[in-house]
């Protein structure tokens, strides 16, 4: 609706200040380009009927206290002239102006008899599994005509955060839709934690919000005292020129003419079959090892990047590099710029990129594990963090985008791991069961806790692509994925997984 109020030349004003809002601050990563533009849809799935208006009133609670209030707030464009967004909250949440947009919808049949939501991804045991992706399912992951841009938000005087419910006789959908400014993975789950307190009646116990004022990052990227340590960010010397990038961007067009838009899909693995995917990894890096060397380590979100990373490079033509991008948090990389006495919830990612040759891109998947987790003992070290801090800095303050690191001509691949974030289990929504969805002996959740969960921006973009996503590990310990790849390499993966013995 926005684009077509622009193209009549009606394109809506930015609004103002209102008189008594709370004025909070973004922060420098909040406003990173590849963050800033999207608007993210989260879609939690519980087996479990839920009270939909408990789940309102406590979320609506949350962000009246303290500081979390600035997730009730509305997005703005810099009253400054600046580049940062602002976030302006009410004095006091009412009817007219309320924390939350509140949105839920009763179906009257079991999630198994809807022709769309019978779909949906779900746990298949001891055997892997390949569903639809989640913008086959955009329709549960927010409300009817819910903000999808930047400037849908700030020409409208609406909360951030939007809930959408909707409720099943047998299963609940629970789904927040927010600026990706907000948050990243990590403060998704802190969110859900702190919001679980407020429904259990421990308002007392949830943590103060921090970083509400101070930008971390960007303060820890402030040139250090004469005489203290400072470390090179081992990565600079690779950055991509201008020329460089324009390049690569021209290559990525190409691509994306010949083939617009990937398919997406989503992956169950079951526990069993990881765990024997990374003891074969640990045997193969061992029996490669030289004589007396240290003895290989990698953890499952190496082998499972390996593992689709390597099947990515034996779709590319011959002799092309690789980066393999995967973004660490940053909350417990940075010493004592952090605390520890509550919850950062905001974007708090470094970046981290392992620079492979073509002939080790084609290698062998344990190879590329060994390849990330290398990469990820260096550059995630306190030292490297505080580099890439002030390396973000500088670009910042220059006004520059953080480049790509490594060549021109090199395949891109891109991970973000949320098992660390323990999405799966970070909602605990068990006093608002008001009775059991699943009853059988195959299930492995807790009452009140999610069998599955997904998000995707409410826009789609034709970027994404080569990127891989680990969701989550479940509570008996098996994987949630999703990728967007290459028809011929989602034939390859389902090719190696259907034939994994394990």
């Amino acid at each position: 609706m926005y684009a077509l109020r622009w193209l009549v030349g009606t394109k809506p004003r930015p609004l103002g200040y209102v008189g008594g809002d709370i004025v909070y601050p973004t922060h420098m990563p909040d406003n990173i380009d590849s963050i800033r533009q999207f608007v993210m849809g989260w879609t939690m799935c519980f087996n479990d009927v839920l009270d939909a208006d408990m789940l309102h009133a406590s979320l609506c609670r949350l962000l009246e206290l303290g500081d979390w209030r600035k997730f009730g707030g509305r997005l703005r464009l810099p009253s400054d002239g600046g580049r940062m967004l602002e976030m302006h909250a009410p004095p006091a949440f009412t009817p007219e102006r309320p924390a939350v947009a509140y949105t839920h919808e009763t179906m009257g049949m079991r999630i198994a008899e809807h022709p769309l939501a019978r779909e949906l991804p779900r746990p298949t045991g001891r055997q892997p599994s390949f569903w639809r992706g989640p913008d086959d399912f955009r329709v549960f992951a927010s409300r009817p005509g819910v903000p999808e841009t930047v400037d849908d938000f700030a020409t409208q005087d609406v909360p951030m955060l939007s809930l959408h419910i909707t409720s099943f006789e047998d299963a609940t959908l629970v789904a927040l839709s927010y600026p990706h400014v907000v948050m990243d993975a990590m403060g998704q789950g802190d969110l859900l934690r702190a919001w679980s307190l407020v429904l259990a009646g421990r308002e007392s116990d949830v943590p103060p919000l921090l970083g509400a004022r101070e930008d971390v990052l960007y303060k820890a990227g402030a040139e250090p005292d004469v005489g203290q340590l400072r470390e090179e960010f081992v990565l600079k010397s690779k950055a991509m020129t201008t020329l460089g990038m324009i390049r690569f961007g021209l290559r990525m067009m190409w691509d994306i003419f010949w083939e617009r838009k990937l398919p997406c899909q989503t992956i169950f693995l079951p526990r069993k079959m990881v765990e024997h995917m990374r003891a074969r990894a640990l045997q193969e890096l061992e029996e490669s090892a030289p004589e007396g060397a240290e003895k290989p380590w990698v953890s499952e979100g190496d082998v499972l990047l390996g593992f689709f990373a390597h099947k990515s490079a034996l779709i590319q033509p011959p002799g092309r590099p690789m980066s393999m991008i995967s973004p660490v948090d940053g909350r417990g990389r940075l010493g004592g710029l952090v605390r520890k006495d509550g919850m950062y919830i905001q974007n708090m990612q470094l970046g981290c990129s392992a620079l492979l040759s073509a002939e080790q891109a084609r290698g062998s998947a344990s190879e590329l594990a060994l390849a990330n987790r290398r990469a990820l003992t260096e550059q995630a070290s306190p030292g490297q963090a505080l580099a890439y801090a002030r390396y973000a800095r500088k670009m910042w303050d220059a006004g520059s985008p953080i480049p790509l690191f490594g060549s021109p001509d090199m395949n891109l691949f891109i991970t973000t791991n949320w098992a660390r974030a323990n999405l799966l289990q970070a909602a605990r929504f068990g006093p608002a069961v008001v009775r059991a969805g699943d009853t059988g002996e195959g299930r492995t959740n807790p009452p009140g806790e999610m069998v599955f969960q997904h998000a995707q921006p409410l826009q789609p973009s034709i970027f994404a692509r080569n990127v891989l996503g680990v969701l989550g590990k479940c509570h008996d310990g098996s994987y949630w994925l999703m990728g967007y790849f290459k028809p011929r390499m989602w034939e390859l993966v389902r090719e190696a997984v259907d034939a994994m013995e394990y």
